[in-house]
């Protein structure tokens, strides 16, 4: 009786883990980055590679880095436009691709920032390639959190100089998906205690959401995603592909077999 307990304690505990939801960000609990900045430098100090799917990190410095994308090293406003990292995982458990964007904005977000008087400061709406279409997120005013397959894209900033390299966003009139499944966030990252994580001087906000594969198309194996900031030269890809997991009833059959065993071996003892 005792080891039936045993087997029946462990498989609640396996379920329980395995049946976890996420908690507050899907790049804590997802994709395990907890984000942190040093108190010393103001900068993040962090391990950024995930404990899944793939990521790339492009952190530009603000005080003169002569890489530092539009407005450049003569601006100290450099960080706004700043893409901190992107992730991106294809979840054949959960049949859904998972992602999670890092980002440096002021509180105004993709709004008007009061430097620049009537210039809108956006992101470019998060982009997903999938074999030959494309699906996009939308981002902002009544785009935001629609789906679009296939949409006209259009490119921002043409006043600037920038023209076609501008920030390219869905074209006025777009229409979206009829009921995607699917979850989409955009918001301040925020510490457990509830205050602002500050790196370099601006507030830190994610990105993230959930799409079906059903979605999508059905069985999806690779899928990249997208995003360019403001003038289209803070720009970000990430790719990944999708790695085929044990299913969770033979997780938990390993793993009431492994215990079995190993209680059997004991008692010979």
């Amino acid at each position: 009786m005792k080891q039936l307990k045993v087997i029946a304690a462990t498989a609640i505990l396996i379920l329980g883990v395995l049946g976890t939801a996420d908690a507050r960000y899907l790049l804590d609990e997802y994709f395990g980055v907890d984000l942190s900045v040093n108190a010393s430098t103001g900068r993040f100090n962090m391990p950024w590679t995930p404990i899944r799917g793939s990521m790339v990190h492009e952190d530009w410095r603000t005080d003169g880095d002569s890489q530092a994308p539009d407005p450049g090293p003569r601006y100290y406003l450099s960080e706004v436009f700043d893409i901190e990292a992107l992730y991106l995982d294809i979840n054949k458990q959960t049949n859904e691709i998972v992602y999670s964007i890092v980002t440096s904005m002021p509180p105004t977000g993709f709004n008007q920032v009061p430097w620049y008087p009537g210039y809108v400061f956006r992101a470019g709406d998060i982009r997903f390639n999938i074999g030959s279409n494309m699906y996009v997120v939308g981002t902002f005013g009544s785009t935001f959190g629609n789906l679009y397959y296939n949409p006209t894209m259009i490119y921002t900033d043409a006043h600037r100089g920038f023209g076609s390299r501008g920030n390219p966003i869905l074209a006025p009139g777009s229409t979206a998906m009829a009921s995607p499944a699917m979850t989409f966030s955009y918001g301040e990252y925020l510490r457990d205690n509830g205050s602002h994580l500050v790196e370099n001087g601006y507030y830190t906000y994610v990105m993230e959401g959930r799409i079906s594969l059903a979605t999508l198309g059905g069985d999806v194996n690779t899928a990249s995603m997208t995003l360019g900031m403001s003038c289209n030269n803070d720009l970000a890809t990430v790719t990944t592909t999708a790695i085929p997991e044990p299913g969770t009833l033979t997780l938990i059959g390993f793993g009431l077999a492994g215990l079995y065993g190993a209680t059997r071996k004991r008692k010979k003892h």
